[in-house]
Order: structure tokens, then C-alpha cells, then sequence
């Protein structure tokens, strides 16, 4: 890995890690050892050190409701056909698109929790995840009024 991309890869974990910790109010002052962002962000940290060539930015369609809803605080989870082999710590562009165009208007998150099915627990319907995301900080949000 060239020095440019390991500069960017620890940027990119610095955002990812802040927020986290937005995300878990308890532990934003300190590393109580006893929250769920803990072990993502561990999970995070071994996964930004193995191969970049192995985390995946996905850009996605959304619908306007959608996207107004995760600016207001009020979408923070998604259910999707898993056809990009979606995986805690990729990145996710979610850009708007209204009767057959993209506005120009998107939003960037990371994914934090996987829910897809397994032997004995099935509760999606087959090659759907659902995963859990938080709006990164510095994202380029942009919303037409």
C-alpha cells in the first residue's frame, strides 16, 4: 500500500471511529469496555488493517422520504437484496433518485451491524440483509429545499 493510500485508509478510520463513538453516547468520553461499539470498533480496526481491496463502497439508489429520514435522525437501519456482499465497516452512498433521475442529493454511511439469515434463524427473506448504519461526520450531505 502506497503511503497516499495508507494516509487515506487512517483518515478514513479516524471518521469511522468518531462516529462510533457519536453514535454510543456512553462511552463517548471514555472506553467503558462494556458497550456494544466497542467490538465494532475493534472489529473496525482489524478490518482496516487486512487489505484494502477488501472494503467496499456501495452507491444505492433512495427513495426522497428515505433520505429525509435519515437526516432527521429517524432511518439508521436498511433491508437489501445482498447482491454486493454488504460487510460491517463498508461504506454506503445513498443518492436520491425521483421519477427516473438522481436530484444530485446524498448521504454517506457506515455499516455497523449485519442482520442476514443463518442455519435455524431465518428471519429475511432469502439473499436480503438488513443492516445497521450511522451517518459519517464530514459527509457530503446535500439537500435540496
Amino acid at each position: 500500500m502506497s503511503s497516499k493510500q495508507t494516509g487515506a485508509a487512517n483518515a478514513l478510520l479516524s471518521e469511522v471511529l468518531q462516529t462510533l463513538k457519536r453514535v454510543c453516547n456512553h462511552c463517548s468520553d471514555h472506553d467503558c469496555g462494556n458497550c456494544w461499539s466497542n467490538d465494532i470498533c475493534e472489529k473496525i480496526k482489524e478490518y482496516f488493517k487486512g487489505d484494502t481491496a477488501m472494503r467496499k463502497i456501495h452507491e444505492v439508489k433512495i427513495r426522497p422520504e428515505f433520505f429525509r429520514d435519515i437526516l432527521s435522525g429517524g432511518k439508521y437501519a436498511a433491508i437489501r437484496l445482498n447482491d454486493r456482499g454488504y460487510a460491517v465497516g463498508d461504506i454506503v452512498v445513498k443518492r436520491v433518485f425521483k421519477d427516473g433521475a438522481y436530484t444530485g442529493e446524498s448521504v454517506r454511511v457506515l455499516i455497523t451491524h449485519i442482520l442476514a439469515n443463518t442455519p435455524g434463524f431465518a428471519p429475511l427473506i432469502d439473499n436480503y440483509v438488513c443492516f445497521s448504519f450511522a451517518v459519517l461526520d464530514g459527509t457530503e450531505v446535500s439537500a435540496h429545499e
